[in-house]
């Protein structure tokens, strides 16, 4: 008897694909969540209502919060079909995802924390909340991302990763069956945790989002598209989109007082960083990782 997987298309169809291939469709979805992400954050800075955020204690929608959407969609789809080209033993999973998220979180963190400096805010107010800070947990105790506010989504981010083997393995087993799992587990999550939680938990919580993230992986499980390859520029601007949302948010008072034309110079002069935090900090992570492959890690 023929299983329903079995009669699934084959991932990328074209064999003469190497496993590095740029997806032009896969990084334009990168480049249009981050656009929405910085586009939100001007309106709401500059005080214009089509950036406004509504709520509904049900699920909070607005230009920024569907470019969130987006990145957590694409998040579940490239590291789904990461593993499936080129699946690692657990620990070492765990290790990669620490080492790609966790350098360039604090090389944005010391800006932010410098430019709160030149404000004369406080970098800290207590060990505790350095920890959280450093650690970007500050949304799970209700405080958001204390001093760095875009902070928030490193630890909703790092959770679905934690859930990720577990996701992956009911993924591979019942697509379709794990996707309405995670939907109830969703939507139930939405309906309750307002109730138990501070800080909008609606954004952080992962069980509320842990549908959008598995979207992605269910995906790539139906046999997600091949398409074109992205050119370097489309690819370039998908590379600097982590970067760039983390650093954006900082310079908000910068872009508070400046006025037309500054507006294009400053997030021009926001890309530029962004652009040489991924080579000075992303491609030496990178490389650190792959110098260590050879290293043996236990299962």
């Amino acid at each position: 008897m023929t299983t329903d997987r079995e009669v699934l298309p084959p991932l990328i169809s074209t064999p003469s694909r190497t496993p590095s291939t740029r997806f032009y469709w896969i990084d334009s979805l990168r480049i249009i969540g981050i656009a929405l992400v910085v586009l939100g954050h001007i309106a709401q800075i500059l005080g214009q209502p089509w950036g406004a955020v509504i709520h509904n204690h049900f699920f909070d929608l607005s230009i920024s919060k569907v470019g969130v959407v987006i990145f957590l969609f694409v998040s579940g789809l490239g590291l789904h079909l990461s593993q499936t080209r080129r699946p690692v033993a657990p620990l070492r999973f765990y290790v990669q995802r620490l080492w790609r998220i966790y350098p360039m979180y604090w090389a944005a963190l010391a800006v932010g924390l410098l430019l709160n400096q030149l404000r004369d805010e406080p970098v800290f107010g207590s060990w505790n909340e350095a920890i959280l800070t450093v650690s970007g947990f500050c949304a799970f105790t209700g405080r958001w991302g204390c001093n760095f506010p875009m902070g928030w989504f490193i630890g909703l981010i790092l959770s679905l990763y934690c859930l990720y083997p577990l996701l992956a393995w009911a993924m591979r087993r019942h697509a379709a069956g794990t996707m309405c799992v995670l939907f109830v587990i969703s939507v139930s999550s939405r309906l309750i945790v307002e109730s138990l939680f501070t800080g909008y938990p609606l954004e952080w919580f992962p069980l509320c989002r842990v549908f959008e993230f598995g979207l992605g992986l269910y995906w790539v499980e139906r046999g997600i598209p091949g398409g074109a390859s992205s050119p370097r520029w489309v690819a370039f601007l998908s590379d600097i989109s982590f970067p760039l949302y983390l650093l954006h948010y900082s310079f908000a008072f910068v872009f508070w007082h400046a006025s037309y034309p500054w507006h294009l110079l400053i997030y021009l002069a926001i890309v530029i960083l962004a652009s040489i935090a991924v080579s000075a900090v992303e491609e030496r992570a990178k490389a650190f990782l792959t110098s260590r492959k050879r290293a043996p890690l236990p299962s």
